[in-house]
């Protein structure tokens, strides 16, 4: 099952699509004398894209199959015979006494006409003959996918005519038409003078066409062509010519599979590239703004360090001791100076204006009075302020009871 599936794989991959059907006469010097007909398939029909005849050359033969076109033969003339036998089982060696009695099988190439008949015409050849013929078609870069001797095939273009008669001359030949199909066949003494028309499909064709057409169409519909005695040397040129496309389509495949994936791998390449640049983008903003956020909480660390060292953290109200000790002033004593957290005595004179550091647990309060008393009666207030828990006097100083007396005191403040 599988290998039939794989046959038939590899039946519509080397089927081709325009082939050129060649009636190729050998005339009695040797010479080939060559007609033919291209035709092409485009879908499911059959087109007819040129016609020639009158070809004398391998030369001027090339000149109407373009390169890699395949062509099929129907080789008659010199060196071919023609018989309808009486009889066939299967066995070519039985059919030898019929057509060349004592000759040799593994001499001759015989051909019988396809399909199940009990009576077929058949052709034959000298091997060495055909290879012969077949090698000059091969060393002209020709690719002969089918040989026939003769017009064997006929028997399936018959049932396309539109007007079927019961002799008909088509090139060279004389053909018995019969209800199964092409009875016999002779070759004409000589060619009629009138070239017969016949309609094919609504398509008028000459009657020295249908050799051609028959060879052409047989190997574009791909019908199996007429058994011969030696299979492998009729089908050699059809067998290199399907490995040629094979191995053809195969590069183009596995150079389209390469090319896919060069492309696949380049547009992912080019994504993953550009997605690269966008994350190493963010990774650098990122990393500037780590870097900003670092700088900035040295910076904050660097003022509650300086805050904790200057007392400024305290929970004391400044703007509330300042508030009740100036409200609570004498008339006879006037303030000079309200310091709120002072910088600590014993560092002012070392330190540096950076790293001075404030008490936080301190007021100094200066001023002048005239009358000694009224301070103390004034300091008794002070101490009475909520969260203040002494006041003590660390200056004083009066030249004389009448002058005026100027002090410093510190209020210490409460947690």
């Amino acid at each position: 099952m599988i290998v039939h599936q794989i046959d038939n794989i590899r039946r519509k991959l080397t089927r081709p699509d325009s082939v050129a059907g060649l009636d190729v006469k050998i005339l009695d010097d040797g010479k080939m004398l060559i007609s033919g007909v291209v035709l092409s398939r485009k879908k499911e029909s059959v087109t007819h894209d040129r016609s020639f005849s009158g070809i004398t050359s391998i030369e001027e033969l090339k000149q109407h199959v373009s390169p890699g076109l395949p062509v099929s033969i129907c080789l008659h003339g010199k060196g071919i015979m023609h018989k309808k036998v009486t009889a066939f089982e299967g066995d070519y060696v039985d059919l030898l006494p019929q057509i060349l009695p004592n000759a040799r099988l593994k001499d001759l190439l015989v051909q019988i006409q396809p399909g199940e008949r009990t009576a077929p015409c058949v052709s034959a050849t000298r091997k060495d003959q055909l290879e012969k013929w077949l090698h000059i078609f091969s060393e002209a870069g020709l690719d002969v996918v089918n040989v026939t001797l003769g017009p064997l095939l006929m028997d399936h273009v018959l049932p396309l005519l539109t007007v079927k008669e019961e002799e008909m001359h088509v090139g060279d030949f004389h053909l018995w038409i019969g209800k199964e199909g092409l009875e016999k066949f002779n070759v004409n003494g000589t060619s009629p003078t009138e070239d017969v028309a016949v309609e094919i499909d609504q398509k008028s064709w000459k009657a020295s066409e249908l050799i051609g057409f028959s060879q052409a169409f047989v190997s574009l519909a791909g019908i199996d062509p007429a058994p011969a005695s030696d299979d492998e040397l009729m089908k050699r040129g059809k067998v290199e010519y399907e490995q040629k496309v094979l191995f053809r389509k195969s590069g183009w495949m596995l150079l389209i599979f390469f090319f896919t994936m060069l492309l696949a791998n380049f547009l992912m390449y080019g994504h993953y590239e550009k997605e690269n640049q966008r994350l190493e983008e963010e990774i650098s903003i990122n990393g500037r703004k780590v870097d900003q956020v670092n700088e900035m909480q040295a910076l904050l660390d660097e003022q509650e360090h300086f805050l904790s060292n200057a007392g400024w953290n305290a929970s004391a109200q400044a703007s509330y001791f300042v508030n009740r000790v100036a409200s609570s002033v004498p008339e006879k004593v006037q303030l000079t100076m309200l310091h709120v957290y002072p910088p600590r005595k014993s560092e002012v004179a070392s330190a540096t204006k950076a790293d001075v550091q404030f008490d936080g647990q301190h007021m100094v309060i200066s001023g002048a009075t005239t009358n000694s008393l009224i301070l103390n009666d004034w300091i008794k207030v002070v101490k009475s302020v909520e969260g203040i828990t002494d006041v003590k006097i660390t200056d004083y100083h009066q030249k004389s009871n009448e002058s005026i007396g100027y002090f410093e005191l510190e209020a210490t403040l409460g947690k």
